[in-house]
């Protein structure tokens, strides 16, 4: 194994243990807009095919306009909870400054600019899983949402040259949304899509059916991504195809005998501090 695939590796773990202990201590302002139910889930599979289309036809200078709109939204929201507000911006400001300065700079597969990169889209990830299972969104969303993936992610991967020219496109700008490390033929990346959902299923179980089904759930994603990362292959792999029936399958194992926990009665179980 070597230290690219460590690296990318490391920030897979940070995502979803992060996303973990953030959901434990922290809770990111509910949205007024009711709870996440099928039909969000099928306007977010709508936008997951419609945004890669859109950031390959767009202008170069739009499509870096909207990753920063996206990049620094996501980060004050996650950091909101934590910090007074002066200080969320602040820091927000900073790290959107510094990701685009070291792009530029630099270059997008220079060290420094790796890891401001790297942590912009952790925190990233975090903010999306957290705030979509506080508003609300189930286990079985999260199923419904990895199951449709699956043909997804096999076409446009693995069928087509969908994704292969959006990872050439964004690799090249400044606040990239993977979590990515190395260069030339060394170089290994994970997008914010497979880590979103990787950190988001873990969390929706955790909220319908104990911290034990959350924490297994967590610990077979990373295990899994891990296996994908050693495994000898060329050009990229649709990690949905493997990660997706996972999570499909522990929905229905753990959901075989018993309803899914509400938001209240999460609450109600006395969720750690």
């Amino acid at each position: 194994m070597n230290a690219s695939i460590l690296m990318v590796l490391l920030g897979t773990a940070s995502c979803g243990i992060g996303g973990w202990l953030y959901f434990q201590r922290y809770e990111m302002p509910r949205p007024p807009l009711g709870v996440l139910n099928l039909g969000d889930v099928a306007f977010t599979f709508a936008c997951i095919i419609i945004v890669p289309m859109l950031y390959l036809l767009l202008p170069i200078w739009f499509v870096m306009g909207l990753l920063l709109l996206a990049s620094f939204s996501l980060v004050y929201f996650a950091l909101e909870p934590m910090l007074p507000r002066a200080l969320v911006w602040g820091l927000t400001t900073l790290l959107m400054g510094a990701d685009l300065a070291a792009g530029f700079a630099l270059g997008t597969d220079h060290p420094g600019f790796l890891v401001v990169n790297n942590l912009v889209v952790i925190i990233s990830v975090i903010s999306i899983a957290n705030a979509w299972t506080g508003s609300g969104m189930k286990a079985r969303e999260a199923a419904i949402l990895s199951g449709l993936l699956i043909g997804y992610d096999f076409i446009a991967t693995a069928q087509l040259s969908v994704m292969g020219d959006l990872f050439t496109r964004l690799t090249a700008l400044p606040l990239a949304p993977m979590v990515a490390w190395g260069q030339g033929q060394a170089y290994a990346s994970i997008a914010l899509g497979d880590l979103l959902l990787l950190t988001l299923f873990p969390l929706t179980l955790w909220k319908g059916y104990g911290a034990k089904a959350g924490l297994i759930a967590l610990g077979v994603g990373l295990a899994a991504v891990a296996l994908l990362m050693v495994v000898p292959r060329s050009g990229l792999f649709p990690l949905m195809v493997v990660l997706g029936p996972l999570m499909v399958v522990q929905y229905l194992w753990w959901g075989r005998n018993r309803p899914e926990r509400k938001w209240k009665e999460f609450r109600a179980a006395a969720k750690p501090r």
